[in-house]
């Protein structure tokens, strides 16, 4: 063979094994240890326990995560700063970590961060939630990339929203382009024979943390005592939709629209409680809502989708209603979903936890409210443990992150970061070029069985020369055929036991990817 030609064999061998390595679903082995970032916490003060609710991206495709650490006499949360690569990154802060909240634990605290937003100049925004002795507060953060604290945001960069109320009952924040930061609180006066008329009220704070007059003339507007917003997303005509148990629409003015909807408003609580909003390019937008089960008063959640004027959207599961099974199967059980990613395809990844929190799956939809079964392992990622957050990087590869603050856990010093390929690839993350996103899409006509199997795996709907490989989790290739008809029988029964792909190509394309079970 000549050079020339070798060079061209080698090459496209390894243009295959590359693509054949990044089956959607599959953990990335580039990532941490393959696949997985297992994250140590120094801990100090007493904290025994680590969870890590929230994750995003920055512009250069590092991650930013909350982190909480906490034990019987101290709480404390922190941001970390990851390379992509899902290293800490040391040159943030302090050994790669911010310390932004740390108290004593009297045994009546409670801390969370409910929202971790990066604004267009790559600034970390925070908010924190904190209940002490009664006391409620409602408190923004906003950092610069390199952790230091933004000192052109509210002097200090902390701007305390609520203190000291009686209870807080919920509370939102979003991000207009702009950089402008709204912020939605639903709360109870601290006395109350003082209670006010509106205690749900929307803010609207200007980059330097000041009241933005220009949103219904005072930076602030009340919803009223029957309101409770616990979620919000800004549509791309720059109005905010809010949710909780109603849903509105507010123009970008503040003033409500009462076109939306007819009637201006939603009553939610007819589904259930609204707890989280996914805003969609073309202006429609996903919610999950919080309901008791048709047939059983156990809890489950629906998954709503609305036109950008507040009607259902029936190309969901044809009412624009999906409800949120454990396994995808009605009545089957406690199913709760913490978020819900669109991807620019139309599918849909939806996050879900058990109600023991003892697993949790990341299962993937097309646009219609079908489940995806050319993703993973019939449409579901699985994992031990609930995962807090899923988000898509810049690239489209799905990241989820997960605490390990479980009682039955012993590594309970560390967080972890998951990074998984995805379908939908972007060639080229350069900031100076057009991005191009390329699908790949699935054969069905291709079929195996038995899954399980035990010896020999029957694969049906094949045409000559197909390429067929088997890859493990890793992404390792184990062994390759070339079909010659349209079936083929596999002898497997040397593998091992445990989860494996069948990927079938012609022409360096994947055609087909498959999972199954080798018992």
């Amino acid at each position: 063979m000549k050079p020339k030609q070798l060079l061209l064999v080698c090459a496209s061998l390894l243009l295959s094994v590359n693509i054949f390595s990044q089956v959607a679903g599959m953990l990335d082995k580039n990532f941490g240890n393959k696949g997985i970032a297992q994250i140590s916490v120094v801990l100090a003060n007493g904290d025994t326990a680590v969870d890590a609710p929230l994750i995003s991206q920055l512009s250069n495709g590092k991650f930013i995560v909350a982190v909480i650490a906490s034990g019987s006499s101290h709480i404390d949360g922190y941001i970390y700063r990851l390379n992509n690569n899902g290293s800490v990154d040391n040159a943030f802060g302090n050994k790669g970590r911010v310390l932004v909240y740390s108290a004593v634990n009297s045994g009546l605290i409670y801390f969370y961060f409910n929202d971790l937003l990066i604004d267009s100049n790559d600034n970390i925004i925070l908010s924190e939630y904190v209940s002490q002795l009664g006391n409620d507060g409602f408190t923004i953060v906003r950092l610069k990339k390199d952790g230091q604290y933004d000192s052109s945001f509210n002097r200090k960069g902390i701007k305390v929203i609520i203190k000291n109320t009686y209870l807080l009952l919920d509370n939102a924040v979003a991000l207009r382009p702009s950089g402008k930061i709204l912020v939605s609180t639903s709360y109870v006066h601290r006395k109350p024979h003082e209670r006010p008329s509106d205690t749900t009220i929307q803010y609207q704070f200007r980059n330097d943390g000041s009241l933005d007059t220009s949103f219904n003339g005072k930076g602030y507007v009340g919803s009223g005592d029957k309101f409770e917003f616990s979620s919000m997303g800004v549509q791309p005509d720059g109005r905010v939709i809010y949710g909780g148990n109603y849903l509105e629409q507010l123009n970008f003015n503040g003033m409500q629209n009462l076109n939306f909807a007819d009637t201006g408003t939603i009553r939610m609580f007819t589904w259930g409680y609204m707890y989280y909003i996914q805003m969609m390019q073309d202006g429609k937008f996903m919610c999950l809502v919080n309901a008791k089960g048709i047939s059983s008063n156990k809890d489950v959640t629906k998954l709503i989708k609305f036109n950008k004027n507040g009607k259902l959207d029936s190309a969901l599961n044809s009412s624009g209603i999906l409800p949120i099974y454990n396994t995808g199967l009605p009545n089957d059980g406690l199913a709760f979903a913490s978020n819900v990613i669109v991807q620019p395809n139309g599918k849909f990844l939806v996050n879900i936890s058990d109600a023991d929190n003892i697993h949790s799956k990341i299962r993937r939809y097309l646009s219609d409210g079908k489940i995806d079964s050319t993703f993973a392992q019939n449409g579901v990622i699985k994992t031990s443990y609930k995962i807090n957050q899923i988000i898509l990087q810049k690239n489209f590869k799905i990241v989820a992150v997960q605490g390990a603050h479980f009682s039955d856990r012993t590594d309970t010093n560390y967080f972890y970061v998951y990074r998984y390929y995805n379908d939908v690839v972007n060639s080229n993350i350069s900031s100076s070029t057009p991005s191009e996103i390329k699908v790949i899409k699935t054969n069905s006509s291709i079929k195996i069985s038995p899954n399980p199997v035990n010896g020999v795996l029957n694969i049906q709907g094949l045409t000559a020369n197909t390429r067929m490989i088997i890859i493990n989790s890793n992404g390792e290739k184990l062994a390759s055929r070339v079909a010659t008809s349209s079936s083929y029988k596999w002898n497997i029964q040397n593998l091992p036991a445990d989860n494996y792909f069948l990927i079938a190509s012609q022409n360096n394309k994947i055609i087909a990817s498959l999972q199954f079970i080798k018992e």
